[in-house]
């Protein structure tokens, strides 16, 4: 009878490590963390025009998705022998606590301009062509497209708005910009800019 106590309590002591063994293994396996990291992009793109755009970006988390692993592990384990009047307990207990990870999603937004005419003469008008990207992980709500022009000339709108662009879509804007007869001659800039939430 003394043999099989001992055998049982070694046999305790040996799962009680494998169980810790196993405990640390999983733990582990839950401290390691996933990096995700967004770049915001700044681009500013000229058209053949000689128009420059500017891409000026409010950061914005539109769309947060939680990935939660999380297990509660509690285990208990007893084994007791009695001999002669003497007692052994090996109890083992153990806890996982949970890990949230939060990737946050953010569109990514890119212009394309051009022009229906790369010379004009003073008094003429023209098209400007305004194509607003979103190559991000979340859809681009409120865009706003605005026009800073040089002295000599006038739009019929300084600002359009885009209400949404979803993931790997665009928006289409033109804005119809004429020169006034006082307009210098010579190469012009007209500044495009963007915001979004």
């Amino acid at each position: 009878m003394k043999g099989k106590a001992q055998f049982l309590a070694l046999l305790a002591i040996f799962l009680a490590f494998s169980f810790f063994f196993y405990l640390s293994i999983a733990q582990e396996a839950m401290n390691s963390s996933l990096n995700l990291t967004t770049n915001e992009n700044s681009s500013e793109q000229s058209a053949s025009t000689n128009l420059v755009s500017e891409n000026s970006t409010s950061q914005q988390s539109v769309d947060s998705s939680n990935t939660t692993s999380s297990e509660l592990t509690q285990m208990n384990e007893s084994n007791s022998t009695e001999e002669n009047g003497a007692s052994e307990n090996v109890s083992t207990s153990a806890t996982q606590i949970s890990q949230t990870t939060e990737i946050i999603a953010k569109p990514k937004i890119s212009l394309r301009l051009s022009t229906d005419k790369s010379r004009i003469t003073r008094g003429e008008s023209f098209l400007l062509r305004v194509v607003v990207s979103n190559e991000g992980s979340a859809n681009a709500t409120n865009v706003r497209v605005s026009v800073d022009l040089p002295k000599g000339f006038s739009t019929d709108a300084l600002e359009k708005v885009c209400n949404v662009i979803e993931v790997n879509s665009y928006c289409e804007l033109e804005f119809s910009v004429k020169s006034d007869l006082s307009t210098k001659l010579g190469e012009s800039e007209i500044k495009v800019r963007v915001a979004y939430e």
